[in-house]
């Protein structure tokens, strides 16, 4: 991807001073100080505006431009956020496994897409529904009527409970808990009464 590339991808305008050239390839960001003349940075807090004059990447994201500043910038009104929306282009995680493991539970009565992937000791009870492209990793539990939405990862240890449902291209972080128990308790005076949830 390139300079003119990503300013689009974010909703940038470019600003070269000195006709800096605009088709550079960009590999990824970094900060102000580790960036490499392949890499974007970004400028969100006004006391590091001097450290930019050092800097060797690529380009800059920032709010306005900065007239002596011979690098080429890419002008938004909310640098973190466009950084974090670059950030995606960058970054991906690889999956090591793909397919259905013969050691993953999944449940006859079960739905799962053929594109899905199942690693080793996942659990997928009855009626559950795993769709299109989604990665389901060791130790996760999906319960019964579930459903997981198409291209979402469930990192290992994720819980989703009976008729939970997870859209679309969510990320479930390790050890994380979807439609757990809050805690309902009514007192009587015969002791305190757990609330079916």
């Amino acid at each position: 991807m390139n300079i003119m590339e990503l300013a689009g991808f974010i909703g940038a305008e470019i600003y070269a001073p000195n006709d800096a050239d605009r088709s550079h390839r960009v590999t990824g960001i970094q900060t102000i100080e580790n960036a490499s003349a392949s890499e974007v940075t970004f400028l969100t807090n006004p006391r590091f505006r001097e450290k930019l004059r050092s800097t060797r990447a690529v380009a800059v994201i920032l709010t306005e431009c900065i007239d002596d500043l011979p690098v080429v910038q890419l002008i938004h009104r909310s640098p973190y956020a466009a950084m974090a929306k670059a950030s995606r282009l960058f970054f991906q995680y690889e999956h090591a496994f793909s397919g259905q493991s013969e050691l993953a539970f999944i449940h006859p009565e079960a739905k799962v897409h053929p594109s899905a992937t199942v690693y080793p000791f996942a659990y997928i009870d009855a009626n559950a529904e795993v769709a299109e492209n989604s990665i389901i990793y060791p130790h996760c539990y999906i319960g019964v009527g579930a459903k997981i939405g198409a291209r979402s990862t469930l990192f290992p240890g994720a819980t989703v409970m009976y008729q939970c449902e997870v859209g679309r291209d969510n990320l479930l972080q390790p050890g994380a808990v979807i439609g757990g128990d809050g805690f309902g308790f009514a007192p009587t005076r015969e002791g305190i009464e757990k609330i079916a949830q």
